[in-house]
């Protein structure tokens, strides 16, 4: 009965840092794709929309980091490794080729 329960706690922790790894690169991911929305704003003279986007995606990094320290200390970091992973994702420049007509961040700014 010792191994079972043993196997269950082990099967449970190991499946809330999948949830905050994973959730975390959700997370920045949606971020960061947002913080590149963000700049087209700014550069377009959007200010208005820019900044209520910027509000919004701080706020729902913030709330989603709370969430994530409230499973405790070492969830949160894993979150935070999976936000700084996408990160690395978003910003990578073989991500970026030159916008075209069809681009959903120039499709969307119209």
């Amino acid at each position: 009965m010792m191994v079972i329960s043993t196997l269950y706690a082990l099967a449970t922790l190991i499946g809330a840092f999948l949830f905050a790894f994973l959730g975390g690169g959700v997370l920045g991911y949606v971020f960061f794709m947002a913080l590149r929305i963000n700049v087209k704003l700014y550069a377009a003279g959007r200010v208005l929309p820019a900044v209520a986007l910027h509000v919004f995606r701080t706020a729902v990094a913030v709330v989603a980091f709370i969430g994530f320290a409230a499973l405790g200390a070492v969830p949160l970091m894993i979150a935070l490794a999976g936000f700084l992973i996408a990160r690395y994702v978003v910003s990578r420049p073989e991500n970026h080729p030159e916008p075209g007509p069809d681009d959903p961040v120039e499709v969307w700014l119209r």
